[in-house]
């Protein structure tokens, strides 16, 4: 067994380096930043101009426009917005070796805020990847959270939670639309309305 262990060390490839803290990650806590109490110029600030978030379910990325719309509608409607750090995490930030653009920026995040009307707290955790250039600029957010648990966390911050459970039972409605973000589901008006 003893004489395997040389082997095992030279069987890995080293692909880049990871940083637990670095320049990169300072535009994504200012983005975090934004998002709890920002405005859209500031949000638009941190992202490249084409940048593509993706959500989880996702058939394809929104952009800038869409991310701002979704951020608004947050701040209309819930305050105390927090992205904090989940307990016992660090973000992960990694240069790969032959990448001569930019770094990505691995995080565990809990996402929470408060329904302004019914004063009801939500909360997920939330992981995200974020590809931030040499320039500073977020070009890419990769997002990954429970849509089901947390989109029943909206509704019923909403008040949707009776009314709206029985439309879903009736219309067999399945996904969960999270900021404004995806309108796959047959919504009430007031809903999304930005």
């Amino acid at each position: 067994v003893l004489a395997l262990i040389p082997l095992l060390g030279w069987s890995q490839v080293k692909s880049g380096v990871s940083y637990s803290q670095h320049p990169a990650y300072d535009v994504v806590t200012a983005m975090h930043q934004v998002w709890e109490s920002g405005t859209e110029a500031e949000l638009r600030a941190i992202y490249a101009e084409d940048a593509k978030i993706w959500d989880p379910g996702a058939e394809e990325a929104i952009d800038i426009d869409r991310e701002a719309k979704g951020m608004n509608w947050w701040h209309e409607n819930f305050s105390d917005i927090t992205i904090t750090t989940m307990k016992g995490a660090t973000p992960d930030i990694i240069k790969y070796k032959d990448d001569k653009e930019g770094v990505w920026a691995m995080e565990w995040m809990v996402f929470s805020a408060v329904n302004k009307t019914s004063g009801d707290t939500i909360s997920t955790k939330l992981h995200s990847m974020h590809y931030v250039t040499n320039e500073g600029k977020i070009n890419m957010t990769v997002n990954y959270w429970d849509r089901e648990t947390f989109g029943a966390q909206i509704q019923a911050s909403r008040g949707m939670h009776r009314k709206y459970s029985t439309f879903l039972a009736a219309s067999g409605a399945s996904r969960y639309d999270f900021g404004g973000r995806y309108a796959k589901l047959p919504l009430p008006p007031s809903w999304h309305d930005y």
